[in-house]
Parts: C-alpha cells; structure tokens; sequence
C-alpha cells in the first residue's frame, strides 16, 4: 500500500488540482473586485461574471484536501487587507468579509457536528472536517503531519553534510509524504533548495507587490492582488 495525494493512486486522496484551482480563484477574483465590479455594468452582468470568477471555489471544496481548503480561507483574508489597503472598493470588502466569515461558521459547524452522518459519508464535505484537521497536526498521532515532519528530520541528521547542503534527492520524500511544500524542498534539494524555493516565491511576491502598488490599471491591479494572495 502505497500513500498519495492523487485520486488515481488512491481512491480515498485529495484530487491534485485544488491548489491550481486555488490559484485561478484569487487571479479572476481579484479582477473581478478591481476592475469589472466597478464599471458601469447591470447587476445582472456584474452577477455573472461574479458567478464564473468564483466558480473555482466549487473545485477547492471538492478537491477533498483539508489544507488547500485553509489556504483558501488564508488567501480570503490576504484580498480583503489587499482592499482594505486601498480602500476604493468597500462592497468588495464586504464581499470577501462575508466569504471569509462563512467559511469560518462551516469549520466550526464541522467540529461541532463531527459525527454527522453526512459529513462523514460525502467526501464532497471533507473538507470541513474540522476534528480531522485538528487531529493531523497532533503530534501524539503517529500519522500525523507534525509525526511525518519529525521522521524526515530525523533522516536528514542521519547524514547532515550532505542532506542539509544538496538534500538527498526526490526517492527521499517517497518514503514520508511531507505534505508540506517547503518541508519537500528542504527535503529534496537541502539547504540549496530551499533558498532557490523561497528566492521564487519572494520574487513572485516583490513583483506582485509593485504591481499593486504602482499601477494606476484596475485590471494590472487585480491580477497583481490575485497573484500576491496566492
């Protein structure tokens, strides 16, 4: 038997396409609040293209993964200090406010009722499975995510020269799935790849940021807060 975060390999594993779909949330969202929100369209066009620039959230929820789901609430939060920021669009606070606040009340109804027949029997539903999150990152789990990032250290002190400077290579994180991004690439490429890893993503962030920042275009200015809150 063999662990993967791929409904192909496991029927009971998350699909691998929620964190894309996570992605395209934040890029049309984001355009949508900055731009196409604000013209002088109908309320009815303005719902439609409200409908289809959130329509990934359906792929988010379905996707099954539990973490893909809380950086979607993570990235909630990111768009709304984003327009707080600029304050030039408060029903599109009060948008993402509302997102954020109702994926709060789903979590919290998943923990309260955790023994519901339908949370438990819908992998549609898995996502709020609150309990089961909280029980992943409890380090007295042996299969939780907190265990897996102990025995991956403990391996990479087994050989410390080489795994911190160069990693030990991809055939390393097949034995624990990390589950953890930045835990895989410390794992595969040690410390260099780790700051190749981080360099991209500030860089992202950095250009993100002055794209937001210095652009007088809404649309620049959307995409650029879509891209910095994924």
């Amino acid at each position: 038997y063999f662990y993967n975060y791929t409904t192909f390999i496991e029927p009971e594993g998350t699909s691998p396409g929620g964190m894309f779909l996570l992605v395209l949330f934040a890029l049309l969202f984001s355009a949508f609040l900055y731009e196409y929100f604000q013209r002088t369209h109908s309320w009815i066009k303005r719902a439609a293209m409200g409908l289809a620039a959130t329509s990934p959230v359906i792929g988010i929820i379905t996707s099954g993964s539990r973490a893909t789901f809380l950086a979607f609430v993570v990235t909630l939060v990111v768009m709304a200090l984003l327009l707080l920021l600029r304050r030039e669009n408060p029903a599109g606070l009060w948008m993402v406010v509302v997102g954020i606040v109702i994926c709060i009340v789903a979590l919290v109804a998943g923990y309260v009722f955790s023994s519901a027949n339908i949370l438990n029997e819908s992998d549609a539903f898995r996502v709020f499975r609150t309990e089961s999150i909280l029980h992943s990152l409890d380090s007295n789990n042996p299969n939780s995510r907190a265990s897996i990032w102990k025995f991956n250290m403990e391996r990479a002190v087994e050989q410390p020269i080489t795994f911190f400077f160069v990693g030990r290579g991809k055939s390393f994180s097949y034995e624990q799935q990390d589950h953890n991004y930045y835990f895989q690439a410390f794992n595969e490429g040690g410390l260099i790849g780790l700051a190749l890893f981080l360099f991209l993503l500030s860089s992202i962030l950095v250009y993100a940021w002055r794209g937001f920042m210095g652009s007088g275009d809404n649309l620049t200015v959307g995409l650029s807060a879509g891209l910095f809150s994924a």
